[in-house]
């Protein structure tokens, strides 16, 4: 049983409509724990509607996904939240950070929203800050840090949540080729060393290389 399954996973936007269209089409994926993967695929092709699902932001329309041996299709919207703020960490290539906030404000986010945010948190938070780069950055604005740096504090934020997996949407699609290289390098250690599953919908085949397997969707379909 792996960690994240998914079996024949459909996902339909505007049923019964002339503008009906399947973003997944019947998909089917294992990601056992400790995995780094790579999702492939044309633009319109269904990658972010997949992280979308996996992340429970949004249901399936058919088929079943399974979080841990859990249903997830069946949980309800107070568990799927639980889900998102405790064992999801979500990097996306616009960043999705609160730019005005200090770093460590964005880092210690899901535990405030939780209501599980402490001294205890904050203090680790300043310390998986430093791990990924971010050493004496806590009170600047996150809207003040260049691309790379925005991504290490979303990596961070992941990181003091202790999520079991980080969903990555073209988390290196704003940065140039260097800061590309350090994101990856910095991902593949995460992965080697504290064993947390990553998933990463790419364009890259820089990005795509640096992964244990790749997956490539084409129309809503898994081919390779």
């Amino acid at each position: 049983m792996g960690l994240i399954e998914l079996k024949d996973a459909v996902k339909k936007y505007d049923i019964g409509k002339e503008t009906e269209v399947a973003a997944l089409a019947g998909t089917s994926l294992t990601i056992e724990k400790g995995e780094m993967i790579a999702i492939t695929g044309p633009s319109g092709s269904g990658k972010t509607t997949l992280l979308k699902i996996i992340a429970g932001i949004e249901k399936l329309s058919s088929g079943q996904y399974c979080w841990n041996g859990q249903d997830v299709e069946t949980m309800k919207e107070k568990e799927t939240c639980r889900l998102r703020n405790t064992d999801i960490g979500f990097i996306s290539q616009d960043y999705s950070l609160l730019e005005e906030e200090s770093t460590l404000f964005n880092v210690c986010l899901p535990q405030m929203i939780g209501g599980r945010h402490t001294k205890e948190n904050r203090s680790n938070a300043m310390k998986v800050m430093d791990e990924v780069g971010l050493m004496g950055l806590y009170r600047k604005p996150a809207g003040k840090l260049s691309g790379g740096q925005k991504q290490r504090v979303a990596i961070a934020r992941a990181l003091n949540m202790n999520a079991q997996v980080i969903l990555a949407d073209e988390p290196t699609g704003a940065l140039d080729r260097e800061n590309t290289i350090l994101l990856m390098e910095l991902l593949q250690k995460i992965n080697r060393e504290k064993g947390l599953t990553i998933l990463i919908v790419t364009h890259d085949p820089l990005v795509a290389e640096v992964c244990m397997k790749e997956y490539h969707l084409v129309d809503g379909k898994i081919i390779c």
